[in-house]
């Protein structure tokens, strides 16, 4: 059965490259344009494997809050959530990772990841979070 990736990013144009990547890596991807959009799509009968997230979404901290709606749901708490974003690189006062206990339990993501990044260092992040070996189909 092919994984299913949720691609939760505001730009369209960047939504549309991660999914061609994604699909070209033999996955199914899905995108949503806001948090709101992606929660639906998590909560129905068809959830996503996997989520990657943009911080900045309908609000500055939408992405972190997403993540932790997953995370703090039993019933979606097992979906990996990645976050990629450009926010580090903004010139904004933001500065994120999960390197410490305190950040770990706040912001609830698996991974953070700045953009840009590699085609195939997104998908080889991707596969090591779904358990896979980097030879291994996505289906």
């Amino acid at each position: 059965m092919t994984k299913t990736i949720l691609i939760v990013e505001k730009n369209k144009e960047i939504a549309e490259k991660n999914k061609c990547i994604i699909e070209h890596a033999g996955f199914k991807a899905i995108t949503a344009r806001t948090a709101e959009k992606a929660l639906a799509i998590i909560n129905s009968k068809n959830r996503p494997d996997l989520v990657v997230t943009e911080v900045i979404l309908e609000k500055e901290d939408s992405g972190f809050v997403l993540s932790y709606k997953i995370k703090s749901n039993p019933e979606t708490a097992h979906i990996p959530v990645l976050i990629l974003t450009d926010v580090n690189n903004l010139g904004v006062d933001y500065n994120f990772d999960l390197k410490t206990e305190e950040a770990r339990t706040w912001l609830k993501a698996d991974r953070f990841y700045n953009k840009p990044i590699r085609p195939v260092d997104f998908i080889a992040r991707i596969r090591k979070r779904l358990g896979m070996s980097a030879s291994e189909q996505a289906h």
